[in-house]
This record gives structure tokens, sequence and C-alpha cells, in this order.
């Protein structure tokens, strides 16, 4: 996982991007005071280039391994699109970001969780500690919007979002391979608690009120990070999944 400078590669293609209270140019200019999280969640989720790769994306978690895409602005606030590659020999997308990058979107086959891993809370707290030190080197233009980054994960039950909604994060512990083991250990532990193996078939079904609940569970006992937000995707809207006294919410973003 890496987070350099802009790159363009080659072969962006450039969308037009629905601006957050007026026009601008760069992505450090959409930060509006007065916008609540949905406010900025929507922004990227209601982009025709983020709808097209849902579509793309569910499509591909019948897969045997990862895909995803990274989206990111150009200087004149149209957006560039790049599909990831995987990391070689491996079944996961290889995801990047870099500091014109706003969201990064990638499946889960059908076989791993319909939920962010272990992994993708480590990579989306390191995206936002490596921008949060970004913005403090003066020099660094423009300056990233860290309430504006967006993580997301496609799966056959469902799609998720991570977003940041703070002013600063700490680093995760830098955890050891016997750390590590025991987190997704602790993980499947929880998240088994919402499935059921069919007796005939031997396939995995998933009660996903459980386990968008044991997941939350799971992230606020073992790698809580301040300003972590949790989101439902859907075609009709955003919805917020949080814990309160231990119980599931869900609250639908305003439309």
């Amino acid at each position: 996982d890496t987070f350099e400078n802009p790159d363009d590669g080659g072969g962006n293609v450039g969308y037009d991007y629905p601006p957050l209270g007026g026009g601008y140019e760069n992505p450090a200019d959409s930060i509006v005071v007065n916008k609540t999280p949905c406010d900025k969640l929507k922004a990227q989720t209601s982009n025709i280039t983020f709808k097209n790769n849902i579509t793309s994306l569910e499509g591909k978690t019948g897969d045997s391994y990862e895909s995803g895409y990274r989206i990111g602005t150009n200087t004149n606030g149209s957006l560039q699109n790049q599909m990831l590659q995987n990391k070689p020999g491996t079944q996961q997308v290889d995801l990047k970001a870099f500091s014109n990058t706003i969201t990064l979107m990638h499946s889960h086959y059908d076989g791993l969780y319909p939920m962010f891993s272990p992994d993708d809370i480590i990579f989306f707290n390191q995206w936002i500690v490596w921008a949060q030190n970004w913005n403090a080197i003066p020099t660094n233009t423009p300056k990233i919007p860290l309430n504006n980054l967006t993580f997301t994960l496609v799966t056959s039950n469902g799609n998720y979002s991570f977003n940041f909604d703070g002013t600063s994060t700490a680093p995760l512990p830098n955890y050891t391979i016997q750390e590590l083991d025991k987190l997704n250990k602790d993980y499947i532990e929880n998240l088994n608690k919402a499935v059921t193996v069919g007796n005939v078939s031997g396939n995995m079904s998933y009660n996903m009120e459980k386990l968008e609940t044991e997941f939350l569970k799971f992230m606020g006992d073992k790698m809580n990070m301040d300003g972590l937000k949790l989101y439902k995707i859907t075609t009709n809207g955003n919805s917020s999944l949080t814990l309160v006294n231990g119980e599931r919410k869900e609250t639908d973003c305003p439309n």
C-alpha cells in the first residue's frame, strides 16, 4: 500500500465532477464548512464515475480475485478514473493513493466476508494519517480534503464506505505478524456469528444486520480509529451505521 504524489500514468479519462457548493479546481476548494458527512459522501457517490464503477465491481464479485478503481481530481476539476492492478501473484487488489485521490473502491469476491477486512481498516487509517502529514508540509499543494476521502467496498451482499469525520487521527499500531493473525482470528470469530452454512450445499449465507453489528463491535474493541465512519451505500441513497449501547443503529442520509 503506497501513497505518492499525483502521477498520471496515461489513459485517464476526465469526467465532470459535481461541485460541492460551487465549482472548484482542486479538491481542497471543496471543503465547505456547513457540509455534513452525509453531504460530502453524497458528492462522491452520486457522480457518474462512481456509479459506473459500482456497476462494474458488482459484476466482478463472482470472480476469484479482487478488483478496484481509483478516482482522482485533475487540476481542471474533471475526474480521472483508473482500474487498479492486483498485487503480483495474489488475489488482492493493489491499493495506492496519490495526493489527488478522492475515492478508492474495491470488491470482495464471494468467499471473502462481505465487509471491510482488518487490512482494509489499516489501509484507510494509513491513508488518512499520510494525508494529514502531507497537509502539514506548507509547500505541499493542493491540500488534501480529509473529510472527502472515501474508501468503498462492493460485495454480493451490499456495498459499504469508510469516511473520515474529524480533523486528525492517530496511526494504528505497527502490528507484528502475530498481532495481525490475532486480529484476523478475532474478526472471523465476530463475523461468524452472522453466518449460516447450508447443511446440504455448504454455502455460507449472512444475516447482514448481525454482520454489520459484529463488525462495528470488532472495530470498536480491537481497531478503534478516531473519526472513522461506516456507511451503507445503495442505489436509493446512503445511511450511516453506528453502535448505540451495543445495538446497531442505521441512520438514513438525506437524499
